[in-house]
């Protein structure tokens, strides 16, 4: 082991490549990479309990996507509306709903 005056492990390249390649996610099966784009159905291999996390992450945010287009059409409805008037201090008073 290589080290320093103050007492650091030099940086070794070819060391730190083995250590990323050690901690790759890996589908079990086939042993090859997973991508960050992998279905969720990918997931099943790793238990029950990591897939039903993913899946509760998409209609998490399904559910979110659906309450922010739900969302519009208050936000221009008070945007259209002349605010509190000379009292408005930003163009953000004019979104919000105590307008």
């Amino acid at each position: 082991m290589n080290k320093n005056d103050e007492g650091y492990e030099k940086a070794d390249i070819l060391k730190a490549y083995e250590e990323v390649k050690n901690r790759e996610v890996r589908n079990l099966k086939t042993n090859k990479r997973l991508s960050i784009c992998a279905s969720i159905n990918s997931f099943k291999d790793y238990g029950v309990g990591v897939y039903l996390y993913f899946m509760f992450l998409k209609w998490m945010a399904w559910g979110f996507t659906f309450m922010t287009l739900l969302t519009i059409p208050a936000l221009v409805s008070n945007n259209m509306s002349d605010g509190l008037g000379i009292l408005s201090k930003s163009s953000l008073d004019l979104i919000s709903a105590g307008n």
